[in-house]
């Protein structure tokens, strides 16, 4: 993580350390973090994401206390406490720092966003923060148990909302749980991605045949 490295001004004392203070940074900067995505794209402000939010007092205590619990981390919880508390001291500038890079930004490892640079200078960052975006819920319904008007007809005597784009294949306008979905007990349908019900058209099927997805 961007930000341990930024703490450390040497090599972490070994890895499950470095994972134990990446952790701890996560959990007090989710909000931070969170702030900054919003300010760049206001529209997350309407998608009421679920951040984890801990006291930072105890969230500290905590993690120091549980580097007295392995014989490897032991010797540096003056380490990680220091790492901490400079955090919340500095955090506005630290943040600033690490948002430069746009692995921290987009999330992506930094030879994904170079690929992806090399291929197209001109879009990749919209294409960065397209794949960013929370998925649609796509179905694939099961026509051998029940027909795709007949299950249209339960999504809407339900009350949801959907959209076929295919033979077997319809997208609900909001997420929901599946288990709350007309006919999910029945095995009335999978979830499964557009994409992937379109790579299973392209395979050169034979009647009796079976696929493993």
């Amino acid at each position: 993580m961007a930000l341990s490295d930024q703490l450390l001004s040497k090599k972490a004392p070994n890895p499950l350390f470095k994972s134990l203070l990446s952790l701890s940074l996560i959990l007090l900067s989710a909000e931070d973090f969170l702030a900054l995505e919003q300010k760049e794209d206001p529209e997350l402000k309407n998608q009421g994401l679920d951040i984890p939010s801990y006291d930072a007092f105890t969230l500290v205590n905590e993690a120091v206390k549980a580097t007295a619990l392995n014989k490897k981390t032991a010797a540096f919880r003056g380490l990680l406490n220091a790492c901490l508390r400079r955090y919340q001291r500095e955090s506005k500038d630290l943040l600033k720092t690490v948002w430069q890079q746009e692995e921290v930004r987009y999330n992506f490892p930094s030879w994904w966003i170079k690929s992806l640079r090399h291929a197209y200078p001109e879009q990749y960052q919209s294409i960065l923060k397209a794949a960013n975006q929370p998925a649609s819920l796509c179905l694939r319904v099961n026509r051998r148990q029940i027909s795709m008007e007949a299950f249209k007809r339960a999504l809407e005597q339900a009350g949801i909302k959907a959209v076929q784009i295919d033979d077997d294949a319809i997208v609900l306008e909001q997420a929901m749980p599946v288990q709350q979905i007309p006919g999910f007990a029945e095995g009335h349908f999978s979830v499964q991605d557009f994409a992937a019900q379109q790579a299973i058209k392209m395979l050169p099927l034979t009647n009796g045949q079976r696929v493993l997805d």
